[in-house]
């Protein structure tokens, strides 16, 4: 595996626990366990659904923003959901409506910011980088 992929598999980590440690201080709850047992159905989810879309082959770390934004959406429309059904069974409930709309939006907006931050970075960084691979 190389650096860069290895680089967005933390990315996509940190980046969710991020999430769910802001869920866990918007509702006065803090603490590294439970942050982490917020955050790891949204791991499962987001990791499956990367490696079925190809978010962590190693041309998805060389991709242009725009590109990097398209898988960064696919990602999250397969990923985020199977996160919510994780969380549903092992919690065994239902998931509040109004939770699955913040997961989702929150979750939107932090994965584009990192992901696309993170192609216009690699971008920059190394220049301009082929996208003939078809993705």
């Amino acid at each position: 595996m190389r650096r860069a992929q290895l680089a967005l598999i933390i990315g996509d980590t940190v980046t969710l626990f991020v999430f769910a440690w802001l869920g866990r201080v918007s509702h006065q709850k803090s603490g590294l366990v439970e942050t982490v047992g917020t955050a790891w159905p949204f791991w499962v989810g987001w990791l499956c659904a990367g490696w079925l879309l190809g978010a962590y082959r190693s041309q998805a770390a060389t991709l242009s923003p725009t590109r990097a934004l398209r898988l960064t959406a696919k990602t999250w429309a397969l990923g985020v959901p199977l996160g919510l059904l994780v969380r549903a069974l092992w919690m065994r409930r239902a998931i509040p409506p109004s939770f699955a709309v913040v997961t989702m939006m929150t979750t939107l907006v932090l994965m584009t910011l990192w992901r696309v931050g993170f192609a216009a970075l690699s971008r920059r960084r190394l220049g301009p980088v082929s996208e003939s691979h078809g993705r």
